[in-house]
């Protein structure tokens, strides 16, 4: 814009140079020796801003385009609670044989994980606490504006002996589990026989406690990579201030796992895998199984 009004003034100037001069000033239009620009054409396209209502209708466009993505499911950090319902259909419990399997009939309209976001690791379990996992989901479904992390569950199985493989976490788009070592707490098993026998909510029991936990954020602490749990049953409802966490213990190992104060400690070497996976708001529950 500011050129063109040079432009302009300049056949101005040279307008009324010439006509001090008594040039003839339909002449101004050709190239004199002043060397001046022709002047703009009639037909010359300016271009003009957007009307407001335009700019208004794009933005919704735009807003809309992206709400439809994320129903595909195409965001998959931002997947629908109706795709996380419709994700249960991929999991079959037989309550005769105890059995918790993959369907084979998976339900078509469940999108699948990104490629990069499985992990290779998990697998399809035999060994699953299949009544546990039941309580687990028929919460799940049931309170799922609660959990924020809908991508994996956790379950642990404290019927099961210590020296056994008995922390599930499943991946609810594909039903795949891993499963690692746990520890109960020292007053749940006073005779250190590695099974849990005793539970508490109460403050420095030094049990475990059963029910439903929401995992919240993670924190380094003095046992290291660390997470929160906050207690959803009248059975654990003082997770918070007993201060049980999932933390590291040198104690977990392969050979023999010993007892906390509490806390469903694990393996040092296994812990980031664990927070990375439920940190962030995913339901886990505690109980003891049938099988």
């Amino acid at each position: 814009m500011s050129r063109k009004i040079k432009t302009l003034a300049v056949i101005a100037f040279s307008l009324a140079f010439a006509a001090c001069n008594g040039e003839d000033s339909g002449s101004v239009n050709k190239p004199a020796a002043y060397n001046l620009p022709p002047l703009p054409s009639a037909n010359l396209k300016v271009k003009q801003r957007r009307p407001i209502e335009n700019l208004l209708s794009y933005k919704e466009t735009v807003r809309k385009t992206r709400r439809r993505k994320i129903q595909s499911g195409n965001a998959i950090n931002a997947t629908p609670i109706e795709s996380f319902q419709s994700s249960l259909n991929v999991l079959s419990f037989d309550g005769n044989s105890n059995a918790f399997s993959l369907r084979a009939d998976v339900n078509p309209d469940l999108p699948d994980p990104k490629p990069e976001r499985v992990d290779s690791r998990l697998e399809l379990s035999e060994n699953l606490p299949g009544d546990l996992f039941g309580k687990a989901f028929d919460y799940y479904k049931t309170h799922l504006s609660q959990i924020k992390n809908r991508r994996y569950i956790g379950v642990i199985d404290y019927g099961r002996r210590s020296s056994e493989k008995r922390f599930f976490i499943m991946e609810v788009p594909t039903g795949k589990t891993i499963s690692f070592l746990v520890a109960h707490g020292k007053n749940s098993d006073p005779g250190n026989s590695g099974w849990a026998k005793y539970f508490s909510n109460a403050p420095q029991s030094k049990k475990s406690s059963l029910g439903y936990y929401l995992t919240l954020n993670r924190y380094y602490g003095k046992h290291g990579p660390s997470l929160r749990l906050k207690g959803l049953s009248q059975t654990n409802s003082n997770a918070l201030k007993r201060a049980i966490v999932i933390h590291g213990a040198n104690y977990v190992n392969d050979g023999h796992v010993g007892r906390s104060w509490g806390c469903p400690a694990v393996k040092t070497s296994k812990v980031k895998l664990i927070v990375e996976k439920l940190e962030g708001g995913a339901l886990i529950y505690a109980g003891i199984s049938k099988s």
